[in-house]
């Protein structure tokens, strides 16, 4: 892993490069400073944890939101501790890596939760969207990883191999250009991991 960017999912459009007509995904790459590195001597593995927002109290320096890259040992100490994070620093490939927390989608039943299939839908039945057995003779209780109704969502997705289409420098920011679409809300935070 060659590090990472911290951004922030804007909106889906569309553009045409080469001839085709691409469905891609805007991310604005915001504010980051690099906070602390990780050593293999000191934590085990390398990775560098950069930060935004900071935020001052007691003479003491915080951030509101850290994240972790793993990185090649030979990147460690490439870039002093609190300095600021650019586009410039990052060795763009042809596909990335993206991570960030799902939309939450609060309690849900089994068929959107698993996509199980309906049931019989005419002739008197009234088994529609039911699961249906679920027990076995012993041990006599369900086991563990069954299909139930549960909250959906909100957990860490990586999508891997996102075509990166470009990376622009406007006025005030920086925006990257992602292959279709990010399953994330409007201004979450977003990492890119590069390498």
């Amino acid at each position: 892993m060659k590090g990472g960017l911290l951004c922030q999912k804007k909106e889906m459009t569309k553009v045409r490069k080469d001839g085709r007509q691409h469905p891609v995904t805007l991310l604005s790459v915001v504010p980051q400073q690099v906070v602390r590195y990780k050593t293999i001597e000191k934590d085990g593995y390398s990775a560098v944890v950069l930060g935004i927002n900071p935020v001052s109290k007691d003479g003491k320096t915080t951030y509101q939101n850290e994240c972790e890259f793993s990185i090649d040992d030979d990147f460690v100490q490439k870039f002093a501790v609190w300095s600021d994070v650019t586009v410039d620093m990052v060795d763009w490939e042809e596909k990335v890596a993206v991570r960030g927390i799902s939309k939450g989608k609060w309690f849900q039943g089994a068929m959107k939760r698993f996509n199980l299939k309906w049931g019989q839908k005419t002739h008197g039945s009234k088994f529609h969207r039911q699961v249906g057995s679920m027990g076995n003779r012993k041990p006599r209780r369900v086991q563990k990883g069954h299909p139930h109704a549960w909250r959906m969502g909100g957990g860490q997705i990586t999508l891997k191999d996102k075509l990166v289409l470009g990376v622009y420098k406007l006025e005030n920011e920086v925006v990257v250009w992602l292959r279709w679409s990010v399953p994330w809300g409007y201004n979450s935070m977003v990492s890119i991991l590069v390498g």
